[in-house]
């Protein structure tokens, strides 16, 4: 007697599950999660403005896109205290400007081919106006390291 062994559905894997699961997580954690937005004047102590009226934030820390990457690729505790939750001015070659999950993105070249620098914008329009492989300065809030370093609701420097 011939028994038909059919494969199972993918879903029905246990492994497929277990990939959805890590997927929505870097995605949830990528996507920022909490609303939470850090201003300069919130780091000052005065009251916080309407986003309409805000000036550019002055920067903690000037640094280029590459020494930043490098410098989480290092030593992952030192740059946190050297950048997260840190106002900074970070200046980098456009890789790409993206959408994903309605933020938006500049991505900033790295010293590793495959990933970059993960750069929030606060605005889509200052974004729009950027272009890949451009050099642009950018201040927003260390965000510390998920996949790949990133900084947090950046605004284009002038």
């Amino acid at each position: 007697m011939e028994q038909s062994s059919t494969p199972k559905p993918l879903w029905k894997k246990w492994w497929f599950w277990l990939a959805v699961v890590v997927a929505l997580g870097v995605i949830g954690r990528l996507s920022g999660g909490d609303e939470t937005t850090v201003t300069a004047e919130d780091k000052s102590g005065s009251a916080s403005t309407s986003p309409a009226k805000m000036t550019t934030p002055t920067a903690d820390v000037e640094v280029s896109a590459e020494t930043y990457f490098s410098d989480y690729e290092g030593n992952e505790l030192a740059a946190d205290a050297k950048y997260k939750d840190k106002v900074i001015k970070i200046t980098g070659k456009v890789n790409g400007v993206r959408k994903t999950l309605g933020t938006v993105y500049i991505d900033l070249e790295s010293s590793n081919q495959f990933l970059q620098v993960y750069c929030s914008m606060k605005d889509e329009s200052e974004a729009a106006s950027v272009s890949k492989g451009s050099l642009v300065t950018l201040i927003g809030v260390g965000g510390g390291k998920t996949l790949t370093p990133t900084v947090d609701d950046c605004v284009l420097s002038n």
